[in-house]
C-alpha cells in the first residue's frame, strides 16, 4: 500500500509480513527504511513505530546519534507525545535539530559516585519544533575518562513514545524503542461542517 500522492517517489510503503506461526506483523518503510507499526491513532494523526535507539555507547557497536531523516516526506516526530531520555551516568547529553548549531535541549546526568551506580535513567528537557524532520543526540564526558567507574557506564539516548514505561534494566538491552510520528501538519483551530463534503477550518 503506497501514498498515492508520492507514488513516483516510493518513499512510504506499508509491509506485511507473514510470521512463523501464520500471523502478520505490519511494516512501514520510508526512505528505505523499515519501521515495526506498533499503533495507529487515527484521530490524532500519529503513527507509533518500533524506533532505532539514537545514541549508544556500550555496546561493541556505536550509533552516531543522528535519527533518521524525515526530510521530503509527510512524516514527522511527534511533538506531543515523545520524551528524550537517557540511560547513564557522568555525561552531559546534549539534543540538536537538523543543523548541529540549532539546540532544542539537554540535561546532565547524576554523577556515577552517587551511591556507586554507574546508569540512571532520566528524561532530558528539550523544546520540540512542530515538524521536526531529523535531530542529533551527542553525549560527552564530564569526568576524568580515567575514573574505573565510567568505563562501566553504558550510554543511551532514545526519543521514546510517552505512553511506554521505561525500566532501568530494560532499556539498556534494547535496539529499538517505541516511537510516535505524526503524519501531515496539524492545524489548531477551530473546524466547521459546511453543507458539501467540505470543511473549513480557522487556526489560532
Amino acid at each position: 500500500m503506497k501514498d498515492q500522492d508520492y507514488e513516483i517517489d516510493d518513499w512510504f510503503e506499508v509491509i506485511c509480513n507473514k510470521t512463523a506461526n501464520g500471523g502478520e506483523v505490519l511494516f512501514l518503510n520510508i526512505n528505505d527504511t523499515n519501521l515495526q507499526i506498533l499503533d495507529f491513532d487515527f484521530l490524532k494523526g500519529t503513527i507509533k513505530v518500533n524506533h532505532p535507539i539514537t545514541y549508544f555507547n556500550c555496546r561493541k557497536k556505536h550509533h552516531n546519534g543522528m535519527s533518521l531523516n524525515l526530510t521530503g516526506t509527510r512524516f514527522s516526530y511527534s511533538a506531543f507525545d515523545n520524551s528524550f531520555y537517557y540511560s547513564g551516568c557522568d555525561n552531559l547529553v546534549t539534543i540538536f535539530g537538523k543543523e548541529t548549531d540549532k539546540l532544542l535541549g539537554g540535561c546532565l546526568q547524576p554523577s556515577c559516585r552517587i551511591n556507586n551506580k554507574t546508569s540512571y535513567v532520566g528524561s532530558c528537557l528539550a523544546f520540540f519544533p512542530q515538524g521536526l524532520n531529523s535531530f542529533y543526540i551527542n553525549m560527552s564526558n564530564r569526568v576524568d575518562s580515567s575514573d574505573y567507574r565510567k568505563k562501566k557506564s553504558c550510554g543511551f539516548a532514545p526519543l521514546i513514545s510517552d505512553d511506554y514505561d521505561l525500566e532501568d534494566s530494560d532499556i539498556s538491552s534494547r535496539t529499538h524503542v517505541p516511537t510516535q510520528l505524526h503524519w501531515g501538519t496539524p492545524i489548531y483551530g477551530e473546524c466547521y461542517l459546511n453543507d458539501s463534503s467540505d470543511t473549513s477550518c480557522t487556526s489560532d
